[in-house]
């Protein structure tokens, strides 16, 4: 689920699904739900320490990792039809305080949809019920 794009704003944030579905005990499975800020570099964050650490030392650590360089590499152009890519340096933002109280604003949505879908009867309709009702279509076509 996307909270923000770039189009209405400077963040493209979204909750991102993981492998570990059904290898965890479910408040682990929890923990672990992710929150990807789509950038040059990308800053993940799990649901877990955002409750841990609370919501404003994770902004903090968020506005400290983008005021830095952050060296990489992009795609430079296609060799033999293989892509080739080059290394960069990806260059510090200093993101406004306005900026910043928006993310709070899509990490606090983040929070309360892993709320939300980790209740009980949410997550036995969407984590358990429905995969195995697909499974069941699936096998019968």
């Amino acid at each position: 689920m996307a909270y923000s794009r770039w189009s209405n704003s400077i963040w493209y944030s979204f909750w991102v699904s993981t492998d570990l579905k059904y290898k965890l005990p479910t408040q682990k499975l929890k923990d672990e739900q992710l929150f990807e800020i789509c950038d040059f570099p990308s800053y993940y964050v799990s649901y877990g320490s955002i409750k841990t650490e609370g919501i404003d030392v994770v902004l903090k650590e968020i506005k400290d990792f983008y005021s830095k360089d952050h060296n990489g590499s992009i795609f430079d152009k296609y060799v033999d039809g293989k892509l080739t890519y080059k290394e960069t340096t990806f260059d510090a933002k200093n993101n406004t305080d306005e900026e910043i109280e928006e993310l709070k604003d899509y990490l606090t949505q983040f929070i309360n949809d892993v709320d939300k879908h980790f209740k009980w009867n949410n997550f036995f309709y969407y984590e358990w019920y429905l995969p195995f009702r697909h499974s069941l279509n699936k096998k019968s076509q």
